[in-house]
């Protein structure tokens, strides 16, 4: 499990996801697309859950909200337990309850999670009023407080604003203050800058970083994104095939990897002032869901793979302070510390 923190009674845990299972059933066809991961998340830090695209982070997200779709996903194992209630049998009440209120979630396309019939404004009144309990008058002044908390001019015209009206970056704000406005103790951020360009990317990241310390709330950051991670996230945790492969403080890992998938994605950022031809790259693609290799997952794709790794699934233990990494070749990796390019 991640766990980093030098002082428990400043940075306490809210959220523990402990051997989550999530399993997915298509045409009769059965597999775990989450295989039992480990994450916790502490008040006023930054998790980052990354990965290919393919290998479970927004599963992962979802199943912690109990948002799976049905019928074809559905928790099959593990605990989510927040502030020490386990989440995967809380009552259908408890849930409508804990969504918004205790734990937000920020969605990957706004245009598609905002309802376009009803004012952004609307929108997010609606959830003081469900959760705080306050009249349609002080859940409007507390929506137009909220639109102008995450950086958008003119904050009583734009929430009378319908989502087209409004820009990418506008719509992700408007997204982010819905998620406040439960002043949840958790958010969860899948994607959260996703067809945006670089200079709105930063200013949503920005104000995500500036909220978490600002609120103390604990922040799981969904990315593919390795350099995004490594400048926003104080944890993370590194994602292949269903399964966390390492884990740990985001500069410890960055700075002397021991899996070599982290190795892998590390080499494929291209380097300031570093003339290179071709980048690095990993072979092959992330398997599919219904047909994984044997053994470690990565082992068709790793060029430090021996005959363990096809047979023997490696288990998670202690790489370091706070540190825990699966793989069988972890000593060799670390050592030699970079990726062998095929």
């Amino acid at each position: 499990m991640t766990s980093t923190s030098a002082n428990p009674a400043v940075d306490d845990a809210v959220l523990r996801v402990e051997d989550l299972v999530v399993e997915l059933e298509v045409e009769g066809r059965r597999t775990n697309v989450v295989d039992g991961i480990d994450l916790e998340l502490r008040r006023g830090r930054t998790l980052a859950l990354v990965g290919e695209s393919g290998c479970g982070k927004s599963m992962s997200a979802l199943a912690i909200l109990r948002l799976l779709p049905r019928p074809a996903a559905r928790l099959a194992g593990g605990r989510v337990l927040f502030d020490g209630q386990d989440l995967t049998n809380a009552p259908v009440r408890t849930m409508r309850r804990i969504r918004g209120r205790g734990i937000a979630m920020v969605f990957q396309e706004p245009m598609t999670s905002l309802n376009p019939v009803f004012s952004c404004g609307e929108q997010i009144a609606e959830v003081r009023r469900l959760h705080a309990a306050e009249s349609r008058s002080k859940a409007w002044e507390r929506a137009v407080a909220l639109i102008e908390e995450v950086g958008i001019d003119r904050p009583a015209d734009r929430a009378r604003q319908l989502p087209h009206e409004m820009s990418g970056g506008m719509r992700q704000r408007v997204m982010i203050a819905m998620a406040l406005a439960g002043d949840p103790a958790v958010l969860l951020a899948d994607e959260p800058t996703t067809a945006l360009d670089v200079t709105t990317q930063r200013q949503i990241l920005d104000l995500l970083d500036e909220l978490c310390a600002r609120r103390r709330m604990a922040v799981l950051l969904v990315t593919h994104d390795l350099a995004l991670a490594a400048q926003r996230a104080q944890e993370i945790a590194v994602m292949y095939a269903g399964r966390i492969v390492e884990s740990g403080p985001s500069d410890a890992v960055f700075r002397a990897p021991s899996h070599p998938y982290t190795l892998g994605l590390l080499a494929c950022r291209p380097v300031l002032g570093k003339r290179q031809e071709r980048l690095p790259s990993i072979p092959g693609n992330v398997p599919d869901v219904f047909d994984r290799p044997s053994g470690c997952r990565f082992h068709p794709r790793c060029p430090y793979a021996v005959a363990r790794c096809h047979e023997e699934v490696p288990a998670a233990v202690e790489d370091g302070p706070g540190r825990m990494v699966a793989c069988h070749e972890r000593t060799t990796v670390r050592a030699r510390g970079e990726w062998i390019d095929a």
